[in-house]
């Protein structure tokens, strides 16, 4: 979980998952995504949506707090200008927001008149809603306010670091991004249609959704079924190469080295992380170095239990179990 929590920005603690009084899953994103994209993976899918800590809204007495948009670690005081200000951009976020959701998972599950051009056009209102640098201005001045709260400074100072990923003042970057999200509400919308299952021995093909996939080789006790299952969810990867993830890799990269990154996935880490990506995998060859040998072990351990075959990819898992 470590290496996890490491290796995937999008998963990091200061950008993006929202938990809101509608009841919705917060991005990944990327994008996503999400997500997670997602988001994000891609979510996700999504490329750039930005996970959010929640914000406990004052509540009339006797009644719960409302979850909303961003961050703070204790209620305040309603009724000031600030809170007023708080107030309304946690609405118009959870109204973009939502928006988004609703067309993200309707396109991701395929439900009927999902639209991915209405997935694409709610992913660049709810980007353009956060690439507002006078909203920055706003918060960042309610911040210097002698009458703003300690707590509600809590709140902003998350409103900042929120509107800080997604700022982009250069116009060619922001046309690059909304390529970008087209692209991959395109991509989401093929991925959706894909004929995705396994094929037995016997040339008998079986639809089967990813997770239906992972299951079959985490239990069936047939080598031949698990393998046709691990077969399977090989497809996808050449599958979404062919229809358009490597624009989306290429355009990805485009706008972070427009904006003067290494590439996007150093953008994306800088962002969640405040560091670069070259600092992260210095971690991260520290802790390749320090597991490898216990990884290793582990391996031999299994074959020595199971036989060589268990460390066979579609029988790991299985072997396991």
């Amino acid at each position: 979980f470590l290496w996890l929590w490491l290796c995937m920005p999008f998963l990091s603690r200061n950008i993006v998952s929202v938990q809101s009084r509608f009841g919705i899953r917060g991005s990944a994103g990327g994008s996503a995504s999400s997500s997670a994209a997602g988001l994000a993976g891609a979510r996700s899918s999504s490329s750039s949506s930005p996970r959010s800590l929640v914000v406990l809204r004052s509540s009339s007495s006797g009644s719960s707090p409302v979850s909303s948009v961003m961050a703070g670690s204790a209620m305040v005081s309603s009724g000031s200008k600030t809170q007023s200000w708080i107030d309304s951009f946690n609405d118009s976020y959870l109204t973009k927001h939502k928006s988004f959701e609703d067309n993200f998972w309707a396109t991701k599950m395929n439900l009927a008149n999902n639209s991915s051009e209405a997935l694409a056009n709610t992913k660049n209102e709810l980007d353009e809603f956060l690439n507002a640098p006078a909203t920055l201005e706003e918060a960042r001045a309610l911040m210097a306010d002698p009458a703003t709260s300690d707590e509600q400074k809590k709140i902003l100072k998350c409103v900042e670091r929120t509107l800080m990923c997604y700022i982009i003042e250069d116009e060619g970057a922001m046309n690059i991004k909304k390529q970008i999200t087209t692209l991959e509400a395109s991509l989401a919308a093929a991925r959706n249609v894909m004929k995705l299952g396994y094929t037995a021995a016997d040339g008998t093909f079986t639809p089967g959704s990813s997770v239906v996939l992972r299951n079959l080789m985490r239990t069936s006790d047939e080598e031949s079924v698990r393998k046709a299952a691990y077969e399977g969810l090989r497809s996808i990867g050449p599958f979404v190469i062919e229809n358009g993830f490597l624009d989306i890799i290429k355009q990805r990269n485009a706008l972070a080295k427009q904006l003067g990154f290494v590439d996007y996935y150093d953008m994306k880490v800088t962002q969640a992380e405040g560091f670069d990506k070259k600092t992260l995998f210095g971690m991260l060859e520290d802790l390749e170095k320090q597991t490898k040998p216990i990884a290793l072990d582990a391996r031999k351990r299994l074959a020595n239990e199971k036989g060589e075959s268990a460390l066979e990819p579609w029988n790991m898992g299985y072997a396991m179990a």
